[in-house]
């Protein structure tokens, strides 16, 4: 039996571990799946340019210089982040389905919005078509608040992470050595790759562009998330015409970690169901 293609997307500041469990889960279910992060996604179009392999290829700007929304100079309509996702999706026989958490989710609505056909089904984890609140959309972070941390994340990464990593796991409490490895392990990542991720959430804006989205999604959201309020998951669900909407009671942002076994679950009955 041919197993299904799954593509399983990591938030900004996590490495693809955070998504290792519901990856365990799934895969007694017969899927093929591979899990990235956002920061893997930006590096393997940075390597793409230096071989000079990839016609969508990219050397994303940093700072004051990011192109709009992220997006790759040769490629506009899509950012750095999405050619990415997209050329992954490219090397599949079938169109798959992709489970994105939080800024994953954001990059996988984006390729939804762009180039449907690609994809069979979404997954969406935490999720927001815009993560910068405004007046008509008050379900963000302000973004002063995110232009804020952006210049205290150069400065004070460990600092920054270590607030970070309390909210998405609020209203649980970490204990102070799983901060650290969690801490720990986005430093590794990068500093100019974790301001570039904070510039994609505070320039993309997928609002406008849902409507034509017709595969069937999936949206999950905790009831008690400080990263992404619930309310932005619900807005979703009204604006997406072929979408229906699970909040989990008492959980935050970081679902895949506290809830993986009943995500997975979740995810299967979806895939089973819908696609």
């Amino acid at each position: 039996m041919k197993r299904r293609p799954l593509v399983l997307i990591a938030g900004w500041a996590h490495t693809e571990d955070a998504l290792h469990p519901v990856a365990s889960a799934l895969h007694a279910a017969a899927y093929d799946i591979k899990v990235k992060s956002i920061w893997q996604l930006l590096d393997q179009m940075e390597k793409a340019t230096r071989q000079g392999c990839s016609p969508n290829a990219c050397r994303p700007a940093w700072g004051e210089d990011l192109a709009p929304r992220g997006a790759c100079k040769e490629n506009p309509g899509l950012s750095c982040y999405a050619n990415a996702l997209k050329q992954i999706l490219q090397k599949q026989d079938d169109p798959c389905v992709v489970v994105g958490w939080s800024a994953g989710a954001i990059v996988g609505l984006e390729v939804a919005c762009e180039t449907p056909g690609s994809l069979k089904g979404l997954v969406l984890i935490g999720a927001t078509p815009k993560f910068c609140a405004e007046e008509r959309y008050p379900w963000g972070v302000a973004a002063r608040n995110v232009r804020a941390m952006i210049m205290q994340v150069r400065k004070e990464p460990r600092a920054v992470l270590g607030r970070f990593f309390q909210d998405v796991s609020w209203p649980a409490v970490e204990s102070e050595s799983c901060l650290n490895e969690k801490v720990n392990a986005a430093c590794h990542i990068g500093i100019e790759h974790l301001v570039h991720g904070l510039e994609y959430l505070r320039k993309m804006d997928l609002r406008d562009r849902l409507k034509g989205i017709e595969i069937p999604i999936l949206i999950i959201h905790g009831k008690k998330d400080r990263i992404v309020p619930w309310q932005a998951g619900a807005w979703l669900n009204r604006s997406l015409p072929n979408s229906r909407i699970i909040i989990h009671e008492g959980v935050g942002h970081d679902i895949p970690e506290r809830q993986a076994v009943v995500l997975a679950s979740q995810i299967r009955k979806f895939l089973e169901n819908r696609c």
